[in-house]
């Protein structure tokens, strides 16, 4: 399969910057948008001279003429259609007698009529297919100017004279717009594209010589009104010619034809040669419309990646995201892809596998390069993976790869960003048989991409849509960011999304707090709380106080809340926790602030605050008891030891008996141990046995003592145990 190079748009051939602008300032744009209507054909161009080449229907019998076109990404419902024309008519004596005369102004009425079909590729040559869309309306179309005898003399006596060219012309070039807004039909993405119209003797309903104008000095204007046929310069502009060297046309003239009407006559058909009509392009502009446009700004950074990923295709690259550099075009933040000289490193999405190329209606990228090799002017390029077909088999054929610099062809700055349109751009294939027609040495645009492999697509399932760098001498280090890709959902419906590449901040508890509880006033611990760095878009988090050691709502008061940041504040913000007095002695305690539920953002760990207790510990003391004894019966005493006041955390006090008049062993038996105070409890029993007799004798008394306290002190260390006698 081969391609000329002659159907590069002047897009591409005129300069080869297009698809490159190097962003400056502070604020580039952060969004690529829809435009709705677009120019999606165009061979006529911005400028047009005062008359064009051009192929006269009454002259050639003909009935309907155009052209193979494939339209460029945009929408695809029918918009206007502008066909340059040229008229030859005069409103009185004729282009050929030398004696034409026009007013100023002066203009007949006809109808014309514009066809778009589909194309059948089914036969050896294109053909036309459905009629897609068919409109008839009726123009005023201006007679030419009036012969100028004074700066048209000579071989150009009866011709018209062009001031802005100083230029004489036998026709007038001016065009006619069709408004196609009202039609809703879906266009494919190639088109055949004709005029018709009747003349006396030519169109698909001849008028015939009956007409008034016929029999006038003049004639019929429509007559001598041809449709323009000339490649102008860097045309097309937009859009791809299919086929240079032909047209399409329906006469009933053989001469017409380049191949003397053995093909057929009366017949709309391809027709093509060289040798009739290089330099001929039929000139016309399609704009298209789309049915609807959404754009969706999406962020993807450590918090959601939104199918994207980083990937070391080759030893050894890394791919993060990072702030800067310089100012992104979108945000604040950018990723960015390290190599070493032998790496590759990709961010990938698999996002769009199965979708086919030429529904891909906006594709664009930012760049910008750190270190690198000035020599190979490498930067980020892009490539898809690719099925040529959709139709089965290998669901990989390679990858189609836009490098910017292929584009550029010249010096790609350093720490600048650029904004790259691949669809402008020059493509190259990895594998076969995409790089049979554009291999790395000779790319091709991407409208020849299409014209060749009408079927292609991002393969399935899985084929990578990738941002890619590598192997580059010396290494490489550089970003990407605002990544837009618009869809056509082949109903006329667009939905772009722009990636913004951004580096999430992680908001942190910058602090451990603690305080003094009161005794009567509520107290703060008061933790700070701030993100790593600024965010281009509003980030928040929830905050908790738990309970540690310190308990929820008799320690501290249920604490929680969100805190929220505006896009670029990295301001501290205060989370104060109130801390309830109280008298009781007890440990120091803990909670514990926890951030949960992240918006747009990272989140550090959890972080302690402590409360201090500022109580003086509890006094124990021993209590006195009595008890009367018994005779055969031992009797059992209860004795008190008391704590005061109620503490928070265990008391704990050792206790054994002592003799004083009473004799342990004879009278009462010895009883020692510890005593344990849990928080809140105030009073233990001690229990001691009694030894009963039949003696007389007085009352009598032993000693109830108590030592070594822990988390308290001693009050009164000895409690009296009186033994009354009942002999």
């Amino acid at each position: 399969m081969t391609r000329s190079r002659r159907w590069l748009g002047s897009a591409v051939a005129a300069s080869l910057a297009m698809g490159v602008v190097m962003m400056t300032g502070t604020a580039p744009p952060a969004a690529a948008t829809v435009p709705s209507p677009t120019v999606t054909y165009d061979s006529i161009g911005s400028s047009v001279p005062g008359n064009v080449g051009s192929v006269g229907f009454e002259a050639r019998s003909v009935r309907e003429f155009g052209d193979l076109v494939r339209l460029a990404p945009g929408g695809r419902l029918p918009n206007t259609v502008r066909v340059e024309l040229s008229s030859w008519g005069c409103e009185d004596g004729t282009w050929s007698g030398g004696d034409c005369s026009t007013s100023n102004g002066a203009t007949f009425t006809h109808d014309l009529t514009l066809n778009l079909y589909a194309v059948n590729h089914g036969g050896p040559l294109p053909a036309p297919g459905t009629l897609l869309v068919s409109q008839t309306t009726s123009f005023a179309i201006p007679f030419r100017p009036s012969a100028d005898s004074v700066n048209c003399t000579g071989g150009d006596t009866g011709r018209w004279f062009d001031a802005g060219s100083s230029t004489c012309f036998d026709g007038l070039a001016t065009a006619v717009t069709f408004d196609l807004s009202a039609n809703t039909t879906v266009l494919p993405s190639e088109v055949i594209w004709t005029l018709s119209f009747d003349t006396t003797h030519a169109g698909p309903s001849p008028i015939g010589e009956g007409a008034a104008c016929f029999s006038e000095s003049g004639g019929c204007g429509y007559d001598y009104l041809q449709i323009g046929t000339e490649t102008l310069a860097n045309q097309p502009s937009k859009g791809l010619d299919v086929d240079p060297d032909g047209v399409f046309q329906n006469s009933t003239s053989g001469g017409s034809y380049c191949d003397g009407g053995s093909g057929g006559t009366g017949t709309l058909r391809d027709d093509t040669s060289p040798l009739c009509w290089f330099g001929s392009t039929p000139l016309a502009r399609i704009s298209t419309r789309v049915a609807s446009a959404a754009t969706t700004n999406v962020m993807v950074s450590q918090v959601d990646q939104h199918g994207w990923s980083f990937a070391q295709e080759a030893p050894s690259g890394s791919g993060s995201f990072v702030a800067g550099p310089s100012s992104p075009p979108a945000g604040i933040g950018s990723g960015q892809l390290v190599t070493s000289s032998s790496g590759r490193e990709n961010a990938n999405t698999a996002a769009y596998a199965g979708t086919p190329l030429d529904r891909i209606v906006t594709l664009g990228y930012h760049s910008l390069r750190q270190s690198f090799d000035a020599a190979a002017q490498q930067t980020v390029a892009l490539q898809l993976d690719v099925d040529y077909d959709t139709t089965g088999g290998p669901t990989t054929q390679g990858r189609l790869v836009f490098d910017p610099f292929r584009t550029v062809g010249g010096t790609i700055a350093a720490n600048s960003w650029y904004q790259w349109s691949p669809l402008d751009g020059q493509w190259w294939a990895s594998q076969s048989p995409g790089n049979g027609v554009c291999p790395q040495s000779n790319p091709c645009g991407w409208l020849e991409l299409l014209q060749a492999f009408p079927k292609a697509g991002i393969s399935a399932p899985g084929g990578l849509f990738r941002l890619s760098v590598g192997p580059v001498s010396g290494g490489f280090t550089g970003n990407l960011d605002a990544v837009n890709v618009g869809v056509d959902d082949g109903a006329g419906n667009v939905a772009e999304t722009v990636f913004d590449f951004e580096s999430a901040p992680t908001i942190t508890i910058l602090n451990s707090p603690s305080v003094v509880e009161g005794d009567t006033k509520t107290h703060y611990l008061k933790f700070q709380v701030a993100p790593s760095s600024a965010s281009a878009q509003t980030i928040s988090a929830v905050y908790t106080a738990t309970a540690g050691t310190a308990t929820k709502g008799s320690d501290f008061v249920a604490t929680t809340g969100t805190l929220s940041w505006p896009a670029l504040d990295t301001s501290t913000k205060v989370v104060s926790v109130p801390v309830k007095p109280d008298l009781s002695y007890e440990d120091n305690e803990t909670l514990t602030l926890v951030l949960s539920s992240p918006v747009n953002t990272l989140l550090g760990p959890p972080a302690p605050g402590t409360i201090f207790d500022n109580d003086q510990p509890p006094r124990i003391r021993a209590a006195n008891a009595k008890i009367t004894e018994g005779n055969r019966l031992d009797k059992v005493v209860t004795a008190y030891v008391r704590l005061g006041p109620a503490a928070g955390k265990t008391v704990t006090v050792d206790y054994t008996t002592q003799d004083d008049t009473a004799t342990a062993g004879l009278d009462y038996l010895t009883t020692s141990g510890t005593l344990t105070f849990m928080p809140g409890q105030t009073q233990k029993p001690v229990k001691i046995t009694i030894k009963g007799d039949f003696d007389v004798e007085g009352n009598e008394t032993f000693f109830l003592v108590i030592s070594n306290p822990t988390n308290g002190v001693i009050g009164e260390s000895t409690g009296t145990i009186t033994i009354v006698d009942n002999d």
